[in-house]
């Protein structure tokens, strides 16, 4: 069974999630940790629980998104995972950042291609991934039937638009 933590980061409060299983296995969706002491909560999380982590998957590429996509690939060496239709957001990121005052200079590398149709194995349980463009072109759902769960990213908004 998965179980999640979630982190808000940076000024947008992007939720961050960290889904983890019985096998101490976890996966981190839309790593936006940007500060110091954002990255620091989120690896203290990892290593108290003495978790492994295996990839690093974000449901769009919005600058306020992949802050802390780099620092963690790097730190874990793992997988980044995304929809390349958002390439051209990875491309112009450090613009976007710097028009909201971020200081941001690592931009992830897109390591595997997810589409619509793929499975990602989780321990017992699988992720599926579904493409729902709009809020961005490369817009993806992750989903996971036995358990209920379906990340949204930005498609939804609680509250809001």
């Amino acid at each position: 069974m998965i179980q999640i933590k979630t982190f808000a980061f940076n000024p947008f409060q992007v939720n961050t999630y960290v889904l983890y299983n019985e096998h101490k296995e976890c996966i981190i969706v839309d790593a936006a940790c940007y500060s110091e002491r954002e990255k620091e909560i989120l690896t203290a999380f990892i290593d108290d629980n003495e978790l492994n982590l295996k990839l690093l998957i974000n449901t769009h590429c919005h600058v306020d998104h992949i802050l802390g996509v780099h620092y963690i690939k790097e730190r874990y060496n793992v997988p980044f995972y995304a929809c390349p239709k958002d390439q051209y957001l990875l491309d112009t990121s450090i613009d976007h950042a710097r028009g909201y005052g971020f200081d941001f200079a690592d931009v992830p590398v897109i390591d595997k291609e997810v589409f619509t149709g793929d499975t990602i194995p989780f321990g017992e349980d699988s992720l599926s991934i579904i493409e729902a463009p709009g809020h961005t072109k490369g817009s993806i759902l992750i989903h996971s039937e036995p358990n209920n769960l379906l990340y949204t990213g930005d498609v939804l908004f609680y509250g809001s638009i």
